[in-house]
């Protein structure tokens, strides 16, 4: 994947003021529905779901977003789905 890139929207997501919670909501349903193979989108939906439950503990910051971005990035790379 394109970390840098993925970083900037995130960015760019949290500075137009959307709250931790609606960006990973909006990440999972996005996720969910995305034609992928089905290991990748399992995986995504891991991460996902960690993500979640960790900003449901009160860690509701930019740098969780940003890892769990990094991280989705990681994926698609070991993958090996790149378009």
């Amino acid at each position: 994947g394109n970390t840098p890139e993925a970083v900037k929207a995130v960015t760019e997501l949290w500075n137009t003021g959307y709250s931790c919670s609606d960006i990973i909501g909006t990440l999972f349903k996005v996720a969910k529905s995305y034609e992928m193979p089905e290991a990748l989108k399992l995986e995504y939906l891991r991460e996902i779901g960690f993500a979640h439950m960790k900003i449901a503990d009160g860690v509701g910051t930019l740098l969780q977003l940003l890892g769990l971005a990094a991280r989705l990035c990681q994926k698609v790379e070991v993958a090996g789905v790149m378009e």
